[in-house]
């Protein structure tokens, strides 16, 4: 699929099968917005084009979808009405709308246009399921939800209220029945059009070693990089580089006022620790020389950091105390851990069993959480304590990570063949759209060159939307 198309069949889906998240007031001003770029005040209605069956395409129905692009993007705080995009707005509106028709007229040529009672209880849940949503959404948003010890009068004027707000917001239940039986019509045909697709075992291998191969050369020599992949895009990388551990650990809270106290005589030991450039010093010192003199606070002392850093650990030394006993005793770290840890990150999965993933040069993890990290040497080992940006942290070499390819699991199998089904659905229906739009001889107007969709040798421009 070109990624032209690609980004209309995402609007479409966006626009037909997917209801807005948020229910803010401002929606209804970008609809307004977007009514007033593309309607031309009292202009006459106009055929844009005509397919061969003598069926005609009229600017109205057109710009109505153009509209809901508008509003769209607005919602996310772009602008497409300018004079720039206004027209890229109706070449996607266009596709859009053909899109539509090819849908609707799959489902008569492949004989699902009839739906079954099975089809009708499942189109019944997911608009049930929806409706809810947005009664809950709206609950939320306007504080409509009825309290715990709410009658039931109660509750029933509350929801009643909330039916009213998505009313006159345009999502009746009616609108939801319509949208969800479009929404399950559209998956009916997206199903029938690429039931015979498979992946091979063979593409699957090629895929995995081809991903395999490409964060290799990302990632091998560079682990900083492989670390904020993952904390920071959430991506998971098929290639891990060496040096990283997992780390379990006990996060202790300690007197806020104690640990500001630390953190600031630790700052300004360091900032007066740091040397200090000749070249730059010079006109620094000239400058400061014509200023009125300063009040300058005294050097904090390594000393001085210390005995904070010691009041902190002796705010909670009878709980470290407690901590190492039970350790000694034979007590299971991951039972320590639950326990006494307050970072809810170690009573979730993968960390819970795994460990935070954490390298030596670590720009992620606080510096003193990765201190504590390498301060032990075996898998294993615990660390003594240290005072950290959120407390003090109490750390537990738990493994080594492996380095090298990820491990092709059952999971990883399953997604990978989903990444392959997809693209090669994505390949059939745009072959089966161009072969429809083929079939339909569509003809346009003067008026209709304007909305004709770009040629798809020239998709950039159009995919750059919303950069």
């Amino acid at each position: 699929m070109n990624r032209y198309t690609a980004l209309i069949l995402a609007l479409l889906m966006a626009l037909l099968c997917v209801l807005p998240v948020s229910l803010a007031e401002e929606t209804v001003t970008a609809e307004t917005a977007a009514t007033e770029a593309t309607e031309a005040p009292a202009a006459e209605d106009q055929v844009l084009a005509t397919l061969a069956n003598g069926t005609q395409i009229m600017q109205s129905e057109v710009d109505a979808i153009a509209n809901q692009v508008i509003s769209y993007y607005a919602n996310y705080g772009y602008d497409m009405s300018s004079e720039d995009t206004l027209p890229i707005v109706r070449q996607m509106a266009m596709e859009t709308y053909l899109q539509e028709n090819f849908y609707k007229d799959s489902l008569v040529t492949l004989g699902l246009d009839q739906l079954t009672e099975e089809d009708m209880a499942a189109i019944e849940k997911n608009v049930d399921e929806v409706y809810e949503g947005l009664i809950d959404q709206v609950y939320t948003y306007y504080g409509l939800e009825p309290a715990e010890d709410a009658t039931e009068e109660e509750k029933a004027t509350a929801r009643a209220n909330a039916i009213a707000t998505l009313d006159s917001m345009g999502y009746t239940y009616d609108y939801i029945v319509l949208n969800e039986t479009e929404s399950y019509n559209y998956d009916k045909v997206t199903r029938a059009l690429t039931a015979d697709l498979s992946v091979s075992e063979e593409d699957l291998l090629a895929t995995y070693n081809a991903h395999v191969e490409e964060d290799k050369a990302a990632y091998a020599d560079d682990p900083g990089l492989y670390e904020q992949t993952k904390s920071y895009y959430g991506d998971e990388p098929f290639f891990v580089p060496e040096g990283f551990r997992g780390i379990t650990h006990i996060l202790l809270e300690v007197d806020s006022e104690l640990l500001s106290t630390y953190q600031d005589l630790q700052s300004r030991y360091e900032e007066y620790a740091e040397p200090v450039d000749a070249a730059q010093a010079a006109p620094e010192a000239e400058a400061a020389a014509s200023e009125e003199p300063a009040v300058t606070e005294e050097p904090v002392t390594e000393e001085q950091v210390e005995a904070a850093r010691q009041a902190v650990i002796a705010s909670v030394q009878d709980t470290i105390d407690e901590i190492m006993a039970k350790l000694e005793a034979g007590t299971p770290w991951a039972d320590l851990v639950a326990e006494y840890s307050t970072d809810p990150g170690m009573s979730q999965e993968p960390y819970k069993t795994n460990g935070y993933e954490v390298y030596a040069d670590s720009s992620v993890y606080d510096p003193a959480f990765v201190q504590a990290a390498f301060s032990i040497d075996n898998v294993g080992d615990v660390s003594a304590p240290y005072v950290g940006m959120y407390g003090i942290y109490i750390v537990h070499y738990t493994r080594d990570v492996p380095s090298g390819p990820v491990e092709l699991t059952e999971e990883l199998r399953a997604s990978i063949e989903n990444e392959l089904l997809s693209t090669q659905q994505a390949e059939a229906l745009d072959a089966a759209f161009e072969a429809w739009k083929d079939a339909a001889g569509i003809e346009y107007t003067e008026a209709g060159e304007a909305y004709r969709p770009a040629a798809s040798e020239s998709p950039d421009e159009a995919a750059d939307i919303g950069d």
